[in-house]
C-alpha cells in the first residue's frame, strides 16, 4: 500500500489486519493524495477520486514582558522581577532574557521544553549584583521565545525593549542643581 501525494510522490504504507492502512507524512506543502493498494491477485488499484490536504502555515511565536513594562532607573545591586508570558501554535521550545551591556550581547535561558509546550507564563528576579555596573550605566533588554518547528527552522519572536538605567546621585544632583537655576529665573 501507499499514498500518493501530488500524483508523483510516492509514501509506502503498511497494511495491517487485513483492512488498516498505516503510515506517516510528513508534509511541507498542501496538495492532493490517493491510496493505492495491490489487491491479492497483485493488481495495483488507485482510489479514482483524489482527497486535499491543506496546511496551516507554522505562526512566529509571541512573548511579552508584563512586568515591569516600561523603562526603570534602579541601583546596581538591585533585585529586578522580569515577568513575561510566551506562546506558540504548535510549541515554544526555549524563552531567554536577552541584554546588552557595554555593547555585548548577553542570553540566560529562563525556560526550555522538551514535551510540547503552546504557553507559558513566568517570572525571573534578575540579581543586578552579579553584573558590575556601575551609576549611569544603561542596559537594554528583551525576551525571546523559540518555537519548536524542526521541520524548516525554529522561528524566533522578541518582546518590546526595556531599558535599566542605573541611578547616578551625579546625575541627580545635576538635575536638582538644573531645576533650582530654573525655578530661580521664574521668581525673578
Amino acid at each position: 500500500a501507499a499514498l500518493i501525494f501530488n500524483h508523483t510522490t510516492k509514501i509506502p504504507f503498511l497494511i495491517e489486519n487485513g483492512h488498516t492502512i498505516k503510515g506517516v507524512v510528513s508534509l511541507l506543502e498542501g496538495g492532493t493524495y490517493v491510496f493505492e493498494t495491490t489487491d491479492s491477485k497483485g493488481r495495483t488499484v488507485q482510489d479514482t477520486t483524489p482527497h486535499t490536504i491543506q496546511l496551516d502555515p507554522d505562526s512566529y511565536p509571541e512573548v511579552t514582558i508584563n512586568v515591569p513594562a516600561k523603562d526603570l532607573t534602579v541601583h546596581e545591586s538591585d533585585m529586578v522581577e522580569i515577568r513575561y508570558a510566551a506562546k506558540d501554535d504548535f510549541g515554544i521550545s526555549e524563552i531567554s532574557l536577552i541584554f546588552e551591556q557595554k555593547e555585548e550581547r548577553k542570553e540566560r535561558v529562563l525556560a526550555s521544553f522538551g514535551k510540547k509546550q503552546l504557553q507559558y507564563s513566568g517570572a525571573y528576579v534578575w540579581s543586578l549584583s552579579e553584573l558590575s555596573l556601575q551609576p549611569d550605566d544603561k542596559i537594554a533588554y528583551h525576551v525571546e521565545v523559540k518555537d519548536n518547528d524542526a521541520i524548516s527552522v525554529p522561528k524566533v519572536s522578541r518582546s518590546t525593549t526595556y531599558y535599566l538605567e542605573i541611578y547616578s546621585s551625579r546625575k541627580k544632583h545635576q538635575e536638582l542643581v538644573q531645576l533650582q537655576e530654573t525655578l530661580l529665573q521664574e521668581l525673578i
